[in-house]
């Protein structure tokens, strides 16, 4: 089956292999250690999915929830429903052997995306980016340093990465586009069209196939590997706090915390999380750190 895909990626035929790894993120196995095991010891994709369906992979250590995922979802039938879905709605698809999949991703290791669906300008992936996200009611003082600092960065070259939630991310989005500076923009749902000029959209979950607790949590942990390092105003009070912190340190990125005054909450930050913060109130304090 040849797709079209959009922006800087071109037509390309679905390989064996491509397939294969639609199928597994269908099953909702993506991001499975099990399976980064069995494909790496099979060698691919295809090979490890083929195993399962005959019952030749009992040395590998998959769960028996991923299996029964595998062998009830990961279809041929499905893959093309999903291909033809994906086509009808001019995404493209990345993975990790076409030329265009993001490299920072490796910092998930075992459980990296099998597989990203995306939309609009991918050549944005390759440049230099800095991951800004947080809480959903930032206070009025964080508002403004949000958007001081977003601003800042689109100002000295940065590309920034975000969600799709209101507060934070919604402010920097509005940012990037006062700034008609480009942004990554990574979507907790299956996209539903070609995206905005000027931006690359990404998902992990299969176009028409509903959000879950766990398409969330990746969408966290994709968005904190896609950056160089992170900024955000997220604590560990909160629940975003948590997961985008504890995605952070489990890949070693360096994080920024956002403050228009006291720095006394992003100390209990550090050590709640094991991280070393940086206090950032400024383009420059955002644009430094390391």
């Amino acid at each position: 089956m040849t797709l079209t895909t959009p922006g800087h990626l071109t037509s390309a035929v679905i390989d064996e292999e491509t397939a294969a790894r639609i199928a597994l993120t269908a099953a909702g196995v993506s991001g499975d250690v099990g399976v980064a095991i069995g494909i790496r010891v099979f060698g691919t994709a295809s090979r490890f999915l083929a195993a399962v369906h005959d019952r030749r992979d009992s040395a590998i250590p998959l769960t028996a929830t991923a299996r029964n995922r595998i062998v009830r979802y990961a279809t041929a039938a499905t893959t093309v429903q999903i291909l033809e879905q994906t086509a009808e709605l001019g995404l493209g698809v990345l993975a990790p052997h076409h030329a265009g999949w993001p490299g920072r991703l490796a910092a998930m290791r075992g459980a990296a995306p099998l597989l990203l669906w995306v939309s609009g300008d991918a050549s944005l992936l390759a440049r230099p980016s800095v991951t800004v996200t947080g809480t959903s009611t930032p206070a009025a003082d964080t508002r403004r340093v949000i958007i001081d600092v977003a601003t800042g960065l689109c100002s000295r070259g940065w590309i920034l990465v975000t969600g799709t939630q209101s507060g934070v991310d919604d402010l920097v989005l509005r940012s990037a586009n006062a700034m008609r500076s480009p942004s990554i923009i990574v979507e907790q749902r299956g996209l539903t069209g070609a995206g905005v000029s000027g931006r690359v959209q990404m998902s992990e979950v299969p176009p028409g196939r509903e959000a879950s607790t766990t398409s969330v949590r990746r969408a966290v942990q994709v968005m904190a590997a896609l950056g160089a390092k992170l900024i955000t105003d997220a604590l560990t009070s909160d629940t975003e706090g948590v997961e985008v912190l504890e995605a952070t340190r489990a890949m070693g990125r360096p994080v920024g915390i956002v403050s228009a005054a006291d720095p006394t909450p992003c100390r209990g930050a550090a050590l709640s999380s094991g991280l070393r913060l940086h206090l950032v109130k400024s383009p420059r304090d955002a644009d430094w750190f390391h």
